[in-house]
């Protein structure tokens, strides 16, 4: 069995968590998206722990804790494949070895059974012990048992379930161990890796400002009587059908009752459906066989056999929740919750390889029918400040003067600030097939309206060059095509920033923009990135937006260095 090789991302947060258990933290949550590997990370720490341990001559143990049965075997696997033999501690344990030095358990288990100080005793000599979703509650109560062990979590949303008892109350400081954009690059070079790019629809017809607040969310009742009512099914049926027909999925629901409705109105529809709730076992439509214990597992076994299943949940399928072959995800709430919201969409952002076609899964599809997409202003692929949100847990509504996502008003797609062109798909009833849609958004030229300069490295980073390399996959563009493309954002990003007339310090700044983005297109594709074409190209570009040149710059081609 071969011990994995590690990123450049995973190798340097092993190095930056221990720099701060070095500096006297004992409790560290690190964030990092699902896709980044943190069980490969954890057992490379383990790894590295037992070493020390042996070098030090001490006996010091690792424990890893989740509160997923997914997770459980996986776990073990991944540890094993560093060196590490793990103890099993579940509900099936009767015995333990009492010289494991390290155990990979289930938290309700552990919690049963500390009450026996002769469980407990086999945990006295733990001195590095692992979180697994590090945001839920349910581990504080398991905390004070390990008082003299370094403790590390693990989240990708870094804001507490329970708003009473935020994070930062609880762990000594946060770490940012990989970012969405990383991963995603990550899978633009290797289809196997990272995690996949979002195609977000802001659909919502519901009015979030009518709806009912009842504690730090929406009122379910209320919500649930709205998104129940006949115009917001159809509306989701109706878009299913445009944007997700045929793709496997998730579509999340209110409450029961709407989850029962969903359902039933999607097997009516001849969709393959079944539903997840805390009490599907008694009607979830599943075989009689599988009506007791191991319901969920054999739904989730049904999901991922069967082409274009839809499984309705409430809140089930989200944390430790595990399957690359979804591609559909459908948030059918509004809620106040980021990590509810994040914790739904990226169901879909797992790399996979379908068999059957032959083919890499290259992007997911988020269909939003809660408004939440504009309301928190991301589209899935847009790094979040989770630093900040662990610091300022009750300010997680994005800031004013950050630019709003475009939602096109043709597709309901969701663009970045900085597109001057829609990047969605709109269906061609026509021939039955989809084109991109390539809606057009106005450019706001006014002087009160122009982007303030604090702001420009919000554009600089709003163009994207994986999003300008997706739309050119699904037309059909090749890389010099791509490559124009990329500059035409630039030059947009100059009408948004600068208006119609630049001068010399501003095109001395679009040139170093085009150079640093086409080097990112140059590593994404594998090739040159042309640079002696760079500047002829981007004037080019900025004549075609009509911009005008100052009398100062120096328009002559000449070679850029590197």
């Amino acid at each position: 069995m071969n011990q994995p090789d590690l990123f450049d991302f995973q190798e340097s947060g092993i190095i930056n968590i221990a720099e701060l258990f070095r500096k006297g933290y004992k409790k560290v949550i690190a964030i990092s998206p699902g896709g980044s590997g943190k069980t490969v990370i954890s057992a490379a720490q383990t790894q590295k722990f037992h070493l020390k341990q042996y070098q030090k001559e001490t006996k010091k143990k690792v424990a890893f804790f989740t509160h997923r049965e997914e997770l459980f075997d996986q776990t073990r696997d991944k540890f094993l494949r560093f060196g590490n033999i793990t103890e099993p501690i579940n509900a099936n344990t009767s015995n333990i070895n009492p010289n494991s030095d390290t155990f990979v358990v289930m938290v309700e288990t552990f919690d049963r059974r500390c009450i026996s100080n002769d469980f407990l005793l086999n945990f006295k000599d733990v001195g590095l012990l692992f979180i697994d979703e590090a945001h839920r509650t349910d581990f504080n109560k398991i905390l004070h048992h390990f008082d003299n062990a370094l403790i590390q979590g693990w989240t990708a949303t870094p804001i507490s379930a329970k708003k009473s008892i935020p994070l930062n109350s609880i762990w000594d400081t946060c770490i940012e161990i990989a970012t969405v954009s990383q991963l995603q690059k990550l899978n633009a070079i290797n289809p196997e890796q990272g995690v996949v790019p979002c195609d977000c629809y802001n659909l919502g017809k519901v009015d979030r400002d009518k709806l009912k607040v009842k504690g730090i969310d929406f009122d379910e009742k209320k919500m649930s009587s709205d998104f129940s009512g006949s115009l917001q099914v159809d509306n989701v049926l109706e878009n299913y059908y445009s944007y997700g027909k045929g793709m496997k999925g998730l579509c999340f629901n209110v409450d029961i009752e709407h989850n029962q409705t969903m359902h039933d109105n999607f097997v009516a529809a001849g969709v393959p459906s079944r539903q997840l709730h805390s009490d599907s076992k008694k009607h979830y439509g599943a075989p009689k066989s599988s009506l007791a214990k191991n319901w969920r597992k054999d739904t989730v076994l049904w999901l991922k056999n069967t082409e274009g299943a839809i499984i309705h949940n409430v809140g089930i399928l989200t944390t430790g929740f595990d399957e690359p072959s979804v591609e559909l995800v459908i948030t059918n709430y509004s809620s106040l919750s980021l990590p509810k919201v994040v914790q739904s969409h990226v169901r879909g952002a797992r790399a996979y390889f379908n068999t059957k076609t032959k083919k890499w899964k290259d992007y997911y599809r988020w269909l939003d029918f809660g408004k939440n997409c504009s309301y928190f202003n991301t589209d899935g692929n847009n790094d979040l400040p989770w630093i900040y949100y662990f610091n300022n847990p009750n300010d997680t509504k994005p800031k004013e003067g950050v630019s709003a996502m475009k939602t096109c008003p043709i597709c309901g797609n969701l663009n970045s600030p900085a597109s001057r062109f829609c990047s969605g798909l709109k269906e061609d009833w026509l021939y039955s097939e989809y084109k991109v849609c390539g809606y057009e958004f106005p450019i706001v030229t006014k002087e009160e309206d122009l982007i303030p300069r604090e702001m420009v490295k919000f554009f600089v980073d709003g163009i994207s060059v994986l999003d300008i390399i997706s739309i050119g996959k699904k037309q059909g563009w090749k890389d010099g095509a791509v490559f124009f493309k990329i500059l035409e954002a630039v030059s947009d990003m100059c009408i948004l920033r600068f208006g119609l007339f630049i001068e010399e310090e501003h095109f001395d700044f679009l040139l170093n923009i085009s150079v640093n983005k086409m080097k990112e297109f140059g590593k994404i594709v594998g090739k040159r990135y042309w640079k002696d074409f760079i500047k002829p190209a981007l004037i080019e570009a900025l004549n075609k937006k009509g911009i005008i040149f100052d009398v100062g710059i120096n328009l002559e081609v000449e070679e850029i260095p590197e």
